[in-house]
């Protein structure tokens, strides 16, 4: 036998042996499936409106887990009847999150739900892409509120919302 087909069959072996979970311990992490991914709900902002700009600053990086249509927040957006007559309370729960953005529309928009079972904590990841991303200090700015729905999640249950975002205006070319 040549000496690399054996180093590639111990490679392979401990690659097999150490994936073996002898400990029966769960998953460090567990995607879970969402059952609705609402669309975001966005207004435009004037920077320059002091009182507008504090109304919606509140809200920024709020995250609400909503287990029963009175438990709805009563946010700057406000909710339609899609929020309350398609998601059965019972088995579901409304996960809702709101940011402020510096870009007019989003183009793009994925979601992802998870189990970290390291932390005991549920993860919604939300990858956001828009090719009108504004560094200008003086432009708008955009308040979203992102909603999906999920199994029922228990009262004390513990959620963090990582983001991605990606900007597809922006080109290396440094003569733009």
């Amino acid at each position: 036998m040549r000496p690399y087909c054996i180093i590639t069959a111990a490679a392979c072996a401990i690659a097999l042996f150490s994936s073996c979970n002898h400990n029966n311990e769960p998953p460090a992490e567990v995607v879970i499936p969402i059952h609705d991914i609402y669309l975001p709900c966005s207004v435009t902002i004037d920077r320059n409106d002091a009182d507008l700009v504090e109304r919606y600053r509140e809200w920024n990086n709020k995250v609400v887990i909503v287990n029963s249509p009175d438990q709805l927040p009563d946010d700057p957006l406000g909710f339609n009847k899609s929020y309350t007559s398609g998601i059965n309370f019972n088995n579901e729960s409304l996960l809702l999150v709101y940011r402020i953005f510096p870009f007019d529309c989003i183009d793009t928009y994925r979601c992802r739900f998870t189990k970290n079972n390291l932390e005991n904590r549920y993860e919604w990841g939300l990858s956001i892409g828009s090719s009108d991303y504004d560094t200008d200090d003086e432009g708008k700015r955009t308040f979203n509120r992102f909603a999906i729905s999920v199994y029922k999640l228990p009262t004390d249950a513990e959620l963090t919302v990582w983001w991605s975002l990606t900007d597809y205006n922006f080109t290396w070319d440094s003569s733009d």
